[in-house]
């Protein structure tokens, strides 16, 4: 159970790093094309903000004080699963959703910036 736990404590961090990796890219390939356009208030959120690498500390708390306990109760290391497979889905859905947002945003709502030669 104990392996288990954190198996899913490093897939929350990878989870964040490569969310945070991608809005590198997405900042760095779009920053151009805005020009000080307004965006989405989610992908504000997903570009301008570094938070991303703070998400998985709760967990790695959380699977520190499970992991040193000698008999963890299977009903505690159950919740801990259930809720970060839970989060995990929610970060990548709310990850999806705003960079859905601005693409949607750059090529639909501005009158399609990026196609334009």
């Amino acid at each position: 159970m104990k392996f288990a736990i954190w198996i899913h404590t490093v897939a929350i961090t990878l989870a964040s790093v490569a969310v945070a990796s991608f809005r590198g890219i997405f900042e760095s390939i779009y920053s151009p094309v805005l020009a000080g356009r307004p965006i989405p208030a989610l992908s504000a959120l997903l570009l301008f903000d570094a938070w991303f690498l703070l998400i998985p500390l709760p967990w790695l708390v959380a699977a520190i004080w499970l992991g040193r306990k000698k008999t963890s109760p299977q009903n505690l290391c159950l919740v801990f699963l259930g809720a970060s497979v839970l989060f995990l889905v929610l970060l990548l859905a709310f990850a999806i959703l705003g960079f859905s947002a601005l693409i949607y945003t750059l090529t639909i709502g501005y009158g399609s910036p990026i196609l334009q030669p």
